[in-house]
């Protein structure tokens, strides 16, 4: 064997145990691979708060929202701030039944293995405008730093809307609107990764909804949840 060749071999040779370095080095660099995600069924009653009777016929936006996390170094260690961004992933829109109820559900969704669902948000009889709300003012709302800095749809629906303007008052204020006439709206947030640490109603006196909270659990075979809707006097 030539001089050379040898000197090759013992290099290699030296070199073997750092394979399974490179190894966790590689697979540091890849995101967790995606999945077929699917969320428990969340049933809503509908009632009117002073009679307590069932309220049919009253529209109910359902947004599911994901954090979008940073993948972790060397596949191991997580990042200082683990989440980069908030999405909404999911939108449903449907009524109330004879019996006040309406049920969503989230089944067979594929979902990048780098998002969990963080919250889910039901819009109770409240509307959005769209008119009132420009592209110019979604942007902004839209800018680094707020909720909903991943790209949306070419043409955002109606739970997108609702959720970007959630957080300011005057956009809310003037896009949102009560469909069933004489009764407010209720935005239900359920947190599905842990308790809230602010569970306050933090809507202002002259929003068209009021805020509720409740604590969702995605490993439950299903939820239920009353909501109730005071009388209002028309604008």
């Amino acid at each position: 064997m030539s001089k050379a060749r040898v000197v090759a071999v013992r290099a290699l040779a030296r070199c073997r145990p750092l394979v399974p370095v490179l190894a966790a080095l590689c697979a540091g660099c890849w995101s967790p691979p995606d999945r077929v995600a699917t969320l428990r069924p969340l049933t809503l009653r509908v009632i009117d708060a002073g009679s307590k009777a069932p309220l049919e016929g009253v529209l109910v936006t359902y947004v599911v929202e994901s954090s979008v996390g940073r993948d972790r170094f060397l596949g191991v260690i997580a990042s200082l701030e683990p989440v980069k961004d908030h999405r909404v992933a999911v939108v449903q829109q449907a009524t109330t039944d004879r019996q006040g109820e309406v049920t969503f559900a989230v089944r067979g969704l594929p979902q990048p293995g780098n998002e969990r669902w963080s919250k889910e948000l039901a819009f109770v009889n409240l509307a959005v405008k769209r008119e009132q709300v420009s592209p110019a003012r979604l942007a902004t709302l839209r800018g680094p730093g707020r909720p909903g800095l991943a790209a949306p749809a070419a043409e955002p629906s109606e739970g997108e809307i609702g959720w970007w303007i959630l957080t300011d008052a005057e956009a809310r204020r003037r896009a949102f609107w009560n469909p069933a006439a004489g009764l407010g709206g209720v935005v239900l947030i359920g947190t599905l990764d842990g308790p809230a640490a602010d569970r306050t109603d933090w809507s202002r006196q002259d929003d068209r909804f009021r805020v509720r909270w409740h604590d969702g659990s995605p490993a439950r075979e299903s939820e239920r949840v009353e909501v109730e809707l005071e009388s209002v006097r028309a604008p």
